[in-house]
C-alpha cells in the first residue's frame, strides 16, 4: 500500500481531472499543443478562467507550458498523463456499450 502522501496526491489529481472543463482541456492539449485563447474559443471559457484552470493542472504537473515566440501552448507532461486518459476513455466506453448505456456530452 502506499504511503499516505502519494495516496493524497494520487486522489488530489483524480479529483482535478475529474472537473469536466479541465478533463475537457487535458483532452485538447492530448490532441496538439493549445493555446489559452484556442482553449478559452473552444470550451467558449473566459480568458481567465481557462488561465485558472491551466494553472490547476500545471500545478499537478498534468500539463506543460512551451513558449512558441510570443505564445505560449499547453501540453501533456508526458506519456503518463496520456496513457490515464486513454485508459480512463477506453475503460468506460467499453463499459457502456456493454451496459448500452448512451455516452453523452455533458455539453448538450
Amino acid at each position: 500500500m502506499p504511503q499516505e502522501g502519494v495516496l493524497n496526491l494520487v486522489a488530489e489529481i483524480l479529483r482535478l481531472m475529474g472537473e469536466p472543463t479541465r478533463l475537457k482541456i487535458l483532452l485538447a492539449c492530448m490532441d496538439k499543443p493549445m493555446s489559452v485563447t484556442e482553449l478559452s474559443e473552444r470550451f467558449k471559457l473566459s480568458m481567465p478562467l481557462t488561465s485558472h484552470h491551466i494553472g490547476l493542472l500545471k500545478s499537478m504537473q498534468l500539463i506543460q507550458a512551451e513558449r512558441q515566440g510570443k505564445q505560449v501552448f499547453y501540453h501533456l507532461k508526458d506519456e503518463h498523463v496520456q496513457c490515464i486518459l486513454a485508459d480512463l476513455l477506453n475503460h468506460f466506453g467499453e463499459e457502456a456499450l456493454c451496459h448500452n448505456v448512451p455516452l453523452k456530452d455533458s455539453s448538450e
